[in-house]
């Protein structure tokens, strides 16, 4: 077995994809093939050897991990939203304290002015 060369393989692909446009869009191998033939052009321009399934699991992946990170995201929000109630509740205590001891320290200035 010969082991084929970029131009080999960038011929071969060729051939495969015209054949499976042949088929037409309605096609099953078609199907199975969308996507598979970008792969491949990425693979003998960058010399490498990824599969379609290489490709899914990435995206997979990618998305747990985003799915993950946005659960993070929204308890961390929940989090930072429940110590924002938190400290307006803190802050419209120490207001209306504020509020009573201001109206007391004009009473005490009231007796003293007598």
């Amino acid at each position: 077995m010969m082991t084929a060369t970029q131009e080999m393989e960038r011929r071969i692909l060729e051939e495969i994809e015209e054949m499976v446009y042949e088929l037409g869009d309605d096609s099953y191998l078609a199907a199975a093939f969308e996507g598979a033939f970008e792969i491949a052009v990425k693979n003998i321009q960058n010399d490498v050897r990824c599969t379609t399934q290489e490709y899914i699991d990435a995206a997979n992946n990618a998305e747990e991990k985003a799915r993950q990170e946005s659960e993070e995201l929204k308890e961390q929000i929940a989090r930072l939203k429940h110590e924002l109630e938190t400290q307006n509740a803190n802050l419209r205590i120490l207001q209306s304290n504020n509020e009573q001891y201001e109206k007391e320290l004009a009473e005490l200035r009231r007796h003293e002015e007598k």
